[in-house]
């Protein structure tokens, strides 16, 4: 494996902020992205972190997608919304609409906002998790260009949907699941290609449909595998309630928006928000996750296995850990965020600086 840098999240989200807002972004604006791609660093998911920033950078420029959109929110109920995104930035546009989700559920219990006219916004569970504040359940749906295979065929046909949820408890931190419905997420397969490692030979196909270890073949026609049959029936439920419902783009009419830098996506997203609140006291819903985490955690292990963990108890220790001691970037994203900030008129003193 090639070697890595450490960096403090503070450093590299003030140099994250810097790029948005070379890139036209309002200050609000550039510090909710920045903040996004550094929680992706934090909690260990680096496939949705630091790495796609040159990438956003040079889609802003090219006008694939508006830094600053003018986003439309209609109400249909109570309860319900239909968002207009404006061909914007995707964090900025799912942070707007969760908002709404969120907003509508605290009166009516129940908030449900589809999107349309959005673009890529990064790792679903950020908005999920946003419902935590409030003492609300998030869920959140995004539908993708299409690079996954459909059961029984050949070559990229379907988005690696993906679906995350976010539960809080008590004293325990939150159970928070975020998948893609591939075998593994787009962007970790990217990640591998940028840092010259090889792959499991399930997780992609090459442009023939034949299993490959060589990441590099993903972006050469490649697709990636579903998880199984339950993972591309659930790709074909997303696409239907956050492409179809949601009245956006849906599967190959998506371009790659990493490719086609300034074409329009057209993505559409499905936010959820439960207010707990409505259906249960707050605490002693808490008190019942914290019992059901201590009950998990506690299950007959097999042999050899040391600890259980529940879904996003791995990216919560990991952002304890790297909140203390820096995160690991990889000498070759290191070396594309240099590039970039050399474009966009950042001097390189001023890199070092924000990221050492």
């Amino acid at each position: 494996m090639k070697e890595s840098k450490l960096v403090s999240a503070a450093k590299l989200r003030e140099f994250c902020k810097a790029a948005f807002l070379r890139a036209g972004l309002t200050e609000a604006n550039a510090s909710a992205s920045a903040d996004n791609l550094i929680l992706s660093n934090l909690r260990g998911v680096d496939s949705h972190g630091v790495v796609r920033l040159p990438k956003y950078i040079k889609r802003l420029q090219a006008a694939g997608m508006k830094a600053n959109p003018r986003i439309q929110v209609e109400r249909k109920s109570p309860s319900a919304a239909r968002v207009d995104g404006d061909n914007g930035f995707g964090l900025v546009v799912a942070k707007r609409a969760m908002e709404e989700a969120i907003h509508l559920a605290g009166p009516t219990g129940v908030g449900v906002v589809t999107v349309f006219n959005s673009d890529h916004f990064g790792a679903a569970a950020h908005y999920a998790m946003m419902a935590l504040e409030k003492e609300m359940i998030g869920v959140v749906l995004s539908n993708v260009t299409p690079v996954m295979s459909v059961w029984g065929g050949k070559g990229a046909f379907i988005g690696n949907n993906p679906v995350a949820v976010a539960v809080p408890c008590l004293k325990a931190w939150p159970v928070v699941y975020d998948v893609a419905l591939s075998k593994v997420a787009g962007g970790k397969v990217r990640l591998a290609a940028e840092k010259g490692e090889n792959i499991p030979s399930d997780w992609i196909t090459d442009s023939n449909g034949v299993p490959t270890q060589d990441p590099t073949q993903f972006e050469k026609g490649g697709s990636l595998l579903p998880l199984g049959i339950k993972g591309y029936g659930l790709a074909v439920i997303v696409e239907v309630l956050a492409g179809v419902l949601a009245g956006s783009r849906i599967l190959d009419e998506i371009p790659f928006w990493a490719q086609h830098l300034s074409e329009p996506a057209g993505l559409g997203h499905f936010m959820l928000a439960l207010n707990i609140g409505t259906f249960v006291e707050v605490d002693y819903f808490k008190q019942r996750m914290d019992y059901l985490v201590d009950r998990i955690h506690n299950a007959p292990r097999a042999q050899g296995v040391e600890r259980i963990y529940l879904p996003g108890e791995i990216e919560h220790l990991t952002e304890k850990q790297r909140n203390e001691n820096g995160i690991p970037i990889p000498e070759a994203v290191y070396a594309s965020l240099m590039a970039m900030a050399g474009e966009l008129g950042l001097r390189a003193g001023e890199l070092d600086g924000s990221l050492i």
